[in-house]
């Protein structure tokens, strides 16, 4: 379902949760129509629709009910991260069955996710069960709704970049004054401050403290990065100013070898933000392998709203071929999402 889109997130905060009881009388008369319910989140701003479909979505699913979350309105239009799940129970009050995505998955405005084969049909009219007491279904559930921090990327942290100490640290890096380490990328080399890299990184930190060769001889050997690419990386740890998007991509593998955790969720804003039909498969090659689970979520959705033209791409039969279980999570993404 396609009602709209939005924009924009990167870290999470928890910071709302609804727990919710629907109850839908008559459920046998819902034989073909789609039965809805909408909450309000008064403190994100969110308005979500609950969606049941008596019958299933499709062919496939015709011998179940389905059951769908979709994301109304939002301040903002921006994009929302929520895990959630969904309860049937019974006349006692009694579980039946849970289904959950408890990694948070991103909506956008008009966007729907949900459970193809939440519960079989027989099942649920079989009376010894008892989950339609006087033919009345109740489904409970939870929503947790996460916040980005640091929604706008472009934003640095005042007290370091614009300050005259952020001036010096610039000025430092640049002219390479003072330096007391230097790293060689093939027939080039580039001089660093131990103590700086140390104070922001706490793999430099453990490479200059402990008994390692490059502590003694003050040289460091650098062979699965390009000299440009661990260029801007030290420039980044001297000036924390955000990279070009063109270098996010190149800078993702680094940021997390030498656990600069900020450099890392910038570089995966910024692809998710500029990702295209070509690379989106890339994307979430390079998200899985460097445990960008934000990322991941980010390119499964893309991957799954622009199925059609993705699943022609090369990118996409290098991903088959290559990765045969990334690319069984991101076909069951597709399958997953119904448009109606």
């Amino acid at each position: 379902m396609d009602h709209n889109s939005g924009e924009s997130e990167l870290l999470l905060n928890r910071v709302e949760g609804l727990r919710f009881v629907w109850t839908v009388p008559n459920f046998a008369r819902h034989r073909l129509s789609e039965v809805n319910k909408i909450f309000e989140m008064e403190c994100s701003s969110t308005k979500w629709l609950l969606i049941l479909y008596p019958k299933g979505v499709d062919a496939t699913s015709d011998d179940y009910i389905s059951l769908y979350l979709g994301l109304l309105d939002s301040s903002n239009n921006a994009k929302v991260k929520v895990s959630y799940q969904f309860r049937l129970v019974n006349a006692n009050n009694k579980t039946a069955r849970t289904m959950k995505f408890g990694r948070p998955k991103t909506f956008a405005r008009g966007q729907t996710r949900g459970f193809v084969r939440f519960f079989k049909r027989v099942d649920l009219f079989n009376r010894s069960h008892e989950l339609l007491p006087n033919g009345v279904l109740t489904i409970a559930g939870q929503i947790i709704i996460y916040l980005d921090p640091e929604s706008n990327i472009g934003s640095q942290p005042q007290s370091l970049v614009d300050s005259e100490m952020g001036k010096y640290f610039t000025n430092l890096f640049e002219c390479q004054k003072l330096t007391d380490t230097t790293f060689f990328i093939g027939d080039r080399a580039l001089k660093a401050h131990k103590a700086i890299l140390a104070l922001r990184s706490k793999v430099f930190q453990a490479m200059f403290e402990s008994d390692m060769l490059e502590k003694f001889t003050n040289t460091v050997l650098i062979i699965d990065i390009e000299y440009d690419v661990f260029k801007a990386m030290l420039h980044f740890i001297y000036t924390d100013k955000a990279p070009k998007s063109d270098m996010a991509k190149a800078l993702l593998m680094p940021a997390d070898k030498y656990e600069l955790m900020r450099l890392k969720s910038i570089c995966a804003a910024l692809m998710a933000k500029n990702m295209t039909i070509e690379d989106s498969a890339e994307v979430l090659y390079l998200a899985d392998l460097h445990n960008c689970d934000i990322l991941k979520d980010d390119a499964l959705d893309f991957i799954a709203i622009n199925a059609q033209a993705v699943t022609n791409t090369e990118g996409w039969r290098i991903l088959e071929r290559a990765q045969p279980r990334l690319f069984a999570e991101a076909y069951a993404e597709i399958k997953t999402r119904i448009v109606v």
